[in-house]
């Protein structure tokens, strides 16, 4: 996908990461992959230091409509802000589908870039993520924002 992030992980140790990456796709153009994934770990390394950062880096994602209308409503959620589920639901055309946001969150090829660490449930709770709850609460907390109580 030429120099373009198609799945970002999170958690797990970078050596890892490399090693899965080599398995799943062989050796990677240097310069294309040097360049795309050198330019996000210094996003990251920004963002994880509390700066405020624009993932202006070329990505790939597969899914359904459903799915990318709802990727691109988390991509318009501001660094330090929440929206509910039913919030992201409206804001992708579909004001019942609260439950089917939450199953797109889940399928997120590349968390962080595409925000979905940003949508808690209606009632304020943080609400579910994949790779854990505490991890979307720091993320949350790196952008300024607290969160009462734990998921629903």
């Amino acid at each position: 996908m030429g120099g373009r992030i198609c799945g970002i992980r999170i958690g797990g140790r970078k050596e890892a990461f490399f090693k899965e990456l080599k398995e799943r796709h062989g050796t990677l153009p240097e310069e294309q992959a040097g360049r795309a994934l050198g330019r996000l770990f210094r996003l990251f390394d920004l963002y994880f230091a509390g700066r405020r950062v624009e993932f202006d880096i070329g990505i790939c994602t597969e899914g359904t409509d459903f799915e990318n209308r709802v990727w691109r409503a988390l991509k318009a959620i501001p660094y330090g802000e929440v929206r509910s589920y039913a919030d992201v639901a409206m804001m992708a055309g579909c004001p019942n589908g609260a439950r089917a946001v939450g199953a797109a969150c889940k399928k997120n090829p590349v968390p962080i870039v595409i925000p979905c660490h940003r949508v808690i449930a209606s009632s304020g709770r943080i609400g579910g993520y994949s790779p854990g709850v505490d991890i979307k609460k720091a993320m949350l907390e790196i952008e300024g924002v607290s969160i009462q109580g734990s998921s629903d």
